[in-house]
């Protein structure tokens, strides 16, 4: 009975805010003004495995700045650890820095192409101001998205835990915290020291020249910081690079299910790893846990991330494989294991959030279809639930995911259907179509992908928070094209509410043509001139494209008629019969899926859909005559 009352109290005490209190680490600190060059210390990493090891460091000075941190404290590090990795690595920033005993600081910055084993320390007051900013309102999923009932794979139960921690913790709030007071940010200001780079007594000149020119101008330091991936093919990683700005690596992954309650606390030194994505694919920064308060909350890297300030992203518990030497840098290879918290700052003194509480994030289901081998493959990921991050990185996700999955990269055919699910989306709401090229046909049908999830997440009306992707690739390296290659009418004058006959010849590539018939409504207040049309689905934009509405031509009144839009919007494998008024100039004002239904409604378009991409458009001319001359 004691044991379960302490165990309720510890999880009431969890769910209580620490709202307007300070950041409070489990170790004695040392404020900055205390912290003199010559001073000898040690810091906390993970060099293999999980095991937290010890090095020793020497304060040489500190360093201001005009930009954010203000302050850094230069240290070199040592010792046989040090030797043997080539210095500080990328994946040690957040490295806790100790003397007499008490936090300094966290490894944050270095020189790429200098001296690993010389450094830069955030302050430890810095970075706990982390907790002045307020954090983004939490909302956990409801539903689990794409998750089926039947679990019939171990990834699907692991996912189902996954969600199951989630639900676990739902009473447990995002952190409020209220904005500092001017008192409090003055005391702060004033407990730096106003003295700058300085270098230690017992320093000989010589050195102190060669330090001078080995390491640059601190406006040239990088955050020691890096992304591993896992999953994805060696292209996917160098186009992420490019989008994410940073170095990205392959590195492995492990169990990202949530750690259950009964694992071990994490301590200072720990290694962590903040994460984009995790499941079948896994993209994360690696960094170092710098110290933890009684609350729950913990700050980390002593540098940001992305610097995008609130943020719902987990935060998961590594293992270092080792540390790789480089000529610019030395990194860890780890792999991120099970979820340990959420981070919700990211900013530039370091990232910090909660341990034990998980956001919602974007479920993805991608089953890839390899027409040409008739293998199929399903694999599930997560990704943070943030809107612009998903419309970031979900290209080369699905394109890196593909590529692995079909093992080449060409050209060739590739039919997408996506489904979106969400707080307000409609049951079964879904878009297909069809993607040819001769080269890289993946990276084609992907970007229309990664556009529609935009519209969809983006949109101005409504927060469709969680959002779950299903999403099919079925590929083949042979071109499916559908050509129009005749159009023939059973009549040229037809009088309103008639109906009319189009013969459409239609080529498959390098295949026999086929023959189809389609039967078209003349409209009741028809007359005049008509001609009836044989067209692909979303034809290329020609000089007079601005006679065709587009979802962005007017402003659009809810969430509902922008996905509408969105799901009836013409596309690449659909063959297009209708009727075509030569003087028609009304329908400008209408949206394209609003013309759509209204001809399709009173029978003067028909849509005929294929797993082909169709190309070509034919017309022939039809006279409508006035009732009283129609024709037995």
């Amino acid at each position: 009975m004691k044991r379960f009352w302490a165990a309720a109290c510890a999880a009431l005490a969890l769910c209580v805010p620490a709202a307007g209190q300070p950041f409070a680490p489990t170790e004695p600190i040392m404020p900055l003004a205390q912290v003199r060059a010559g001073m000898k210390g040690y810091a906390k990493t993970v060099f293999s495995g999980s095991k937290i090891k010890s090095f020793p460091v020497e304060v040489l000075g500190v360093v201001s700045k005009k930009d954010r941190p203000s302050k850094l404290i230069l240290i070199r590090a040592s010792g046989p650890d040090i030797e043997k990795s080539g210095g500080m690595a990328s994946g040690m920033s957040g490295s806790p820095v100790y003397v007499n005993g008490r936090l300094i600081g966290a490894f944050s910055f270095g020189w790429d192409f200098g001296d690993p084993k010389m450094g830069l320390v955030t302050p430890i007051e810095q970075m706990m101001e982390l907790f002045d900013y307020p954090s983004r309102a939490q909302k956990l999923a409801s539903v689990r998205p794409l998750l089926s009932k039947k679990r019939d794979t171990e990834l699907e139960r692991r996912f189902s835990e996954l969600y199951d921690q989630y639900a676990r913790n739902a009473a447990k709030k995002a952190d409020g915290v209220a904005a500092p007071t001017p008192e409090r940010r003055a005391a702060k200001e004033k407990s730096i020291p106003d003295f700058e780079f300085s270098l230690p007594q017992d320093i000989a000149a010589a050195e102190a020249e060669e330090l001078i020119h080995k390491a640059p101008a601190v406006a040239e330091t990088t955050a020691k910081m890096y992304v591993t991936a896992d999953g994805l093919s060696r292209r996917a990683l160098k186009k992420l690079g490019e989008r994410i700005g940073m170095r990205v690596v392959e590195g492995g992954s492990g169990d990202n299910t949530a750690m259950p309650e009964e694992t071990k606390p994490l301590k200072p030194g720990d290694a962590v790893s903040a994460m984009l994505a995790w499941g079948d694919v896994a993209l994360d920064v690696s960094g170092t846990l710098t110290a933890v308060d009684r609350s729950g909350r913990f700050i980390a890297f002593g540098h940001s991330f992305k610097n995008w300030g609130a943020v719902a992203y987990p935060l998961a518990k590594s293992e270092v494989y080792a540390v790789i030497d480089s000529y610019e840098s030395p990194f860890k290879l780890t792999s991120s294991q099970r979820l340990v918290g959420t981070v919700t700052q990211d900013r530039p003194e370091g990232v910090a959030g909660w341990l034990g509480r998980f956001p919602s994030a974007v479920s993805v289901r991608v089953e890839i279809e390899d027409l040409d081998s008739r293998r199929t493959v399903v694999r599930r990921f997560q990704m943070i639930n943030d809107e612009h991050a998903v419309v970031s990185l979900l290209p080369e996700l699905l394109a890196g995911l593909a590529d692995r999955e079909l093992a080449r990269e060409s050209g060739g055919t590739v039919r997408y259907d996506v489904t979106v699910t969400g707080d307000g989306m409609p049951d079964g709401w879904s878009v297909n179509d069809v993607v040819i090229a001769d080269e890289d046909v993946m990276s084609d049908a992907v970007s229309p992908i990664a556009d529609l999830v935009s519209n969809v997440v983006g949109n101005p009306y409504r927060n469709v928070s969680p959002v779950g992707l299903k999403i099919k690739l079925s590929a083949s390296s042979q071109i499916r094209k559908l050509i129009i290659e005749g159009i023939s009418v059973d009549r040229s004058e037809a009088a309103p509410g008639d109906t009319v006959t189009v013969t459409a010849t239609l080529r498959p590539w390098r295949r026999q043509p086929v023959i189809r018939n389609f039967t078209l409504k003349v409209p009741e207040d028809a007359a005049g001139g008509y001609t009836v049309t044989l067209r692909q689905g979303n034809p290329a934009p020609t000089d007079d494209s601005d006679n065709e509405p587009t979802v962005t031509d007017r402003r659009l009144s809810s969430l509902e008629q922008l996905l509408y839009e969105l799901q009836t919007r013409e596309r690449s494998c659909e063959v297009i019969v209708e009727l075509v008024s030569q003087d028609d100039s009304g329908t400008r004002s209408e949206f394209p899926g609003e013309v759509r239904r209204r001809k399709m409604r009173e029978g003067s378009m028909r849509i005929f859909r294929s797993d082909y991409v169709v190309e070509g458009s034919l017309q022939v001319p039809l006279t409508v005559l006035e009732p009283k001359k129609k024709r037995s």
